[in-house]
């Protein structure tokens, strides 16, 4: 039987792990992507059988931030009077997009701390809001893409009947940007869902710096050692 005090100190050590494997992504282990989905799918995913472990510690009552970019975001497609867009090209909103220099190479980045950050309910959060979009070909929240890559994809398990666009999000192609239709030269370098997960793991790091007994240790595992290797 678990009792309080130990699943706290599970949570330091699975957050701890998930900052290292962070960390691995940083330095340029793109994949590590994987091991981040899986470590949030032990953290987040709720389901009669698999126990989250922030629900198990009631956390899932406290808000969860969203990223918000400092700068304009670039919206391909037509905006309404009422905020509604047709979007003809697919939109990444938690993570920015960089030309390489002298290239025809774009990366994506997680925004990190370049970034602010709404809060919002927990389960909008996890479950409802779309994080990415792109009409008629794919559209996900944060649970969905966790999901994905942790039970489908390799992060906890492998499926060999993954459905043809769910394995998309593991080898992504240049035709899931739709550029074909447009005389546009850039080419991805990596999924930019993997750097959604990299973001995602950064907004739970800071969602749940708001806890008083949680602050002090996540500076000192995460958040002075990412502003070190910046």
């Amino acid at each position: 039987m678990w009792k309080q005090e130990d699943l706290k100190d599970n949570l330091k050590h699975q957050i701890e792990s998930l900052a290292l494997i962070c960390f691995e992504y940083d330095r340029g282990k793109i994949k590590y992507a994987l091991d981040i989905a899986h470590k949030l799918r032990v953290l987040l995913h709720n389901t009669p059988k698999s126990h989250a472990l922030i629900h198990q510690l009631a956390l899932n009552n406290i808000d969860f931030v969203h990223t918000m970019s400092h700068k304009p975001q670039f919206r391909p497609g037509t905006e309404y009077t009422d905020g509604h867009v047709d979007y003809f090209l697919p939109v990444f909103f938690i993570i920015d997009s960089k030309i390489v220099l002298g290239s025809t190479f774009l990366t994506y980045h997680p925004f990190l701390n370049l970034a602010y950050y709404k809060p919002i309910d927990f389960d909008f959060w996890w479950s409802t809001q779309v994080i990415c979009r792109y009409p008629n070909r794919f559209e996900f929240t944060r649970k969905q893409l966790i999901t994905i890559l942790s039970n489908k994809a390799g992060g906890s398990h492998i499926d060999p009947s993954i459905d043809p666009q769910h394995f998309l999000i593991y080898k992504f192609t240049e035709d899931m940007l739709g550029w074909d239709n447009f005389d546009i030269d850039y080419k991805p370098t990596h999924s930019p869902f993997f750097a959604m997960v990299r973001q995602i793991a950064h907004e739970v790091f800071v969602s749940l710096q708001s806890e008083d007994d949680l602050e002090a240790y996540l500076r000192s595992i995460y958040f002075d050692k990412l502003s070190a290797e910046a």
